[in-house]
């Protein structure tokens, strides 16, 4: 899921992924401010 509000972006994972992929993901983004959040309310269906 995404979620874009003027010049920031939230978006998921449903998976838990290491901080460096994170950051990759964040650094690549266009928009000055990227959130990501990674297994939400302990659901992950991998």
């Amino acid at each position: 899921m995404n979620i874009r509000w003027a010049s920031s972006a939230s978006t998921s994972i449903n998976a838990e992924i290491y901080s460096a992929t994170g950051m990759k993901l964040k650094a690549a983004s266009p928009l000055s401010s990227t959130m990501l959040v990674t297994i939400a309310n302990s659901s992950a269906n991998s």
